[in-house]
């Protein structure tokens, strides 16, 4: 109760941390026990304007128990600006691309990670696995188009393999699946 208190006093007394105070007393409460007072302090723009990694950090659980991808992905990309170099912000974010169906957004965290492979530590196994991952968000994309049938779909399908073919990982589509997929 002491915690709550003085975070609710931060709130009304510092206005320009406001959102950051908002935030912990979401954590707070769902460490209490609380969602329904959790979720809708979670829900707002506070994770944006959190500087605390570790508290960034410690708010998984509690947005994906609270079911709030998008303000999850918020503070896996807020902890990616504040520590750049810790590698498991970047897995979760490509897990909750993922689970979201966000393949542009997926191969762009991948294109990043392997971008920053050395400064990340990451083993050429694991920079193999992300080629391959990438490549097949590419195929999954271009395959939805393909598989939707229409003119539409068909020019939005081969613009993505267009766009593949110019993506800076390219060597990845054989000339037999471009043939295949034109």
């Amino acid at each position: 109760l002491e915690l709550e208190n003085q975070l609710q006093t931060l709130i009304q007394e510092d206005p320009d941390q406001k959102g950051q105070w908002e935030f912990q007393l979401g954590l707070h409460f769902f460490d209490a026990n609380r969602p329904d007072l959790a979720r809708p302090l979670l829900s707002g723009a506070g994770i944006r304007e959190t500087e605390d990694a570790d508290l960034l950090a410690e708010s998984w659980t509690a947005l994906m128990d609270l079911d709030l991808p998008d303000q999850a992905v918020i503070a896996q990309r807020r902890l990616i600006e504040l520590e750049p170099d810790i590698a498991v912000h970047r897995e979760r974010l490509m897990t909750l691309q993922a689970w979201r169906n966000d393949e542009a957004g997926f191969r762009s965290t991948v294109k990043g990670t392997l971008e920053d492979a050395d400064i990340l530590e990451i083993p050429e196994t694991v920079r193999d696995q992300l080629r391959r991952h990438h490549s097949a968000s590419w195929w999954r994309s271009i395959s939805t188009g393909i598989g939707s049938g229409g003119r539409i779909a068909s020019a939005k399908a081969l613009s993505l393999l267009e766009s593949w073919e110019r993506d800076s990982l390219a060597g990845e589509p054989s000339e037999l699946w471009q043939l295949w997929a034109r």
